[in-house]
């Protein structure tokens, strides 16, 4: 059977098959829609290849994923399946090099919890058609918001520091502050501009430590003083925006 690509005049054919599978569930109709939409797995094992992991492995994970996302995927939520998808394949990437490389291990109760905050998060993104906040995903999931964070820094807790880093939880110098580095003023325009679109979506306070963190330069212990909280809870929402705002990009750096 040809592939049906998601671009040009097939699109339209496509949308039919997708509308049809919604409606019959036919194992047949899910494995044709996943030839023509295996080039999102394709793209996403690409983009993580070169990490100690073969690409032929990530895309076996990413396919995977593709054929749950299909299983999961509802039509009448009416959202386009690559836009669904995307994220759902680079979140199971992420958790397949997690679970790889993880060297402390989290306690199993943590790490059950874990599990449903990320089958969380993937349904919400489906029915919402957008990357839920972490209080809408910890109440979708029955837990405490405090709960949630606590999961997540977990998880956090789990990976190595990198070299790469400039800064550690507290906002002082991290292990990479003394190494070399490429001049990235011209990333950082293109990031900044990025962030001026994304803090539409912020509340105020999460604006203004946005604002004060990397547009104004400040300190995490200046912005604790200014907002009237500890510096802890700065540490903690910065770490939850920066992932926020990262998941939010991430589909579109997916299909690109």
């Amino acid at each position: 059977m040809s592939i049906v690509r998601d671009e040009g005049p097939d699109r339209n054919a496509l949308d039919e098959l997708m509308r049809r599978y919604c409606e019959t569930r036919d194992r047949s109709l899910r494995n044709s829609l996943a030839e023509s939409y295996m080039y999102i797995a394709q793209i996403v094992a690409r983009r993580f290849s070169g990490r100690g992991v073969e690409y032929d492995d990530l895309l076996q994970v990413a396919s995977l994923a593709l054929l749950r996302a299909l299983e999961r995927f509802d039509c009448a939520q009416g959202v386009r399946f690559p836009s669904y998808a995307t994220p759902v394949l680079i979140g199971e990437v992420k958790n397949y090099f997690r679970d790889r490389y993880t060297l402390i291990r989290m306690p199993r109760r943590h790490q059950e919890m874990a599990r449903v905050l990320d089958r969380t998060r993937d349904e919400l993104t489906h029915s919402l058609g957008r990357i839920p906040t972490v209080d809408e995903t910890a109440q979708a999931a029955g837990m405490a918001l405090e709960v949630a964070l606590d999961v997540m820094e977990s998880q956090a807790a789990s990976y190595p520091r990198s070299l790469d880093s400039t800064m550690d939880a507290e906002g002082d110098s991290g292990i990479g502050y003394s190494l070399g580095a490429e001049d990235d003023n011209y990333s950082r325009v293109e990031e900044r501009d990025m962030l001026v679109r994304l803090m539409s979506t912020l509340s105020g306070n999460e604006r203004a430590l946005i604002q004060q963190r990397f547009f104004d330069g400040r300190s995490q212990r200046e912005v604790a003083a200014r907002l009237g909280v500890s510096q802890m809870h700065v540490s903690r929402l910065e770490r939850r925006l920066i992932e926020r705002l990262r998941r939010e990009v991430a589909p579109q750096e997916g299909t690109g």
